[in-house]
């Protein structure tokens, strides 16, 4: 059994611990914490204060930390600190010692939409080249079945979808394939249509967009195609 050491180390790295977590996975109660004058509790769960923002999005902290205490016994990094710059933020970033790499946490409540993930998924364009992906999730089976569609067709990164409760330390790691990359569409447009670039919410000229993709600056992530036109979306790599 954890020590309540690994309590406090759990709090700084999550953030969040519900009475049942601490319970389950580090036999402690309210009554027995160590006195850490950062620790507040708040609706029968424990939160670092200084990362409380009013109790806020309190579904998804939980399940970020029950990911976290299911993988700890083999958990060597765990980071969720980033800097509004970084464009890639995921839920969390961790390695683990039954497996290679580095794996980026995306915890999935229902609540996000389609275009939600697609925006998600876009900022993998810019994840770390050994990086995948790993999605905790909560719903029925139709928003489950859902969302590894979405995954399969426009995930960048290797990818594994689990309902949250099914993750644990010695699971079965069967990792997806990312998507297929969209092949650049020819700098010739078919007759009568006409062909623009879009990179992040920009139009771009036609030569700049070539000129990127030739040189693997740009990545393609979406073509949009309506009466005559044809507008092709563009990030950076």
């Amino acid at each position: 059994m954890p020590t309540q050491f690994d309590v406090v180390q759990a709090l700084k790295d999550t953030g969040f611990l519900s009475q049942e977590q601490l319970a389950a996975y580090f036999g402690a109660t309210r009554d027995t914490l160590p006195q850490e004058r950062w620790f507040l509790w708040y609706r029968g769960a424990l939160w670092d204060a200084r990362r409380f923002h009013k109790g806020s999005h309190r579904r998804h902290a939980e399940l970020r930390a029950e990911v976290y205490c299911r993988l700890v016994p083999v958990l060597q990094s765990w980071t969720t600190q980033w800097s509004m710059d970084d464009p890639f933020r995921p839920d969390a970033l961790l390695t683990l010692a039954n497996q290679p790499g580095i794996i980026a946490l995306e915890v999935d409540t229902g609540s996000e939409s389609a275009d939600d993930w697609r925006d998600k998924l876009a900022r993998y364009h810019s994840a770390p080249e050994n990086c995948r992906m790993l999605v905790a999730a909560q719903g029925q089976s139709v928003r489950l079945d859902n969302l590894a569609r979405l995954l399969e067709h426009e995930s960048p990164v290797s990818w594994l979808l689990m309902p949250w409760d099914g993750i644990r330390e010695d699971m079965g790691w069967e990792w997806q394939e990312p998507a297929a990359p969209i092949s650049p569409i020819a700098a010739r447009p078919a007759v009568d249509r006409v062909i623009c670039y879009v990179l992040g919410e920009m139009p771009i000229p036609v030569s700049t967009a070539l000129a990127g993709l030739a040189q693997q600056r740009f990545r393609q992530t979406g073509l949009e195609r309506k009466h005559g036109q044809d507008i092709i979306y563009l990030v950076h790599r």
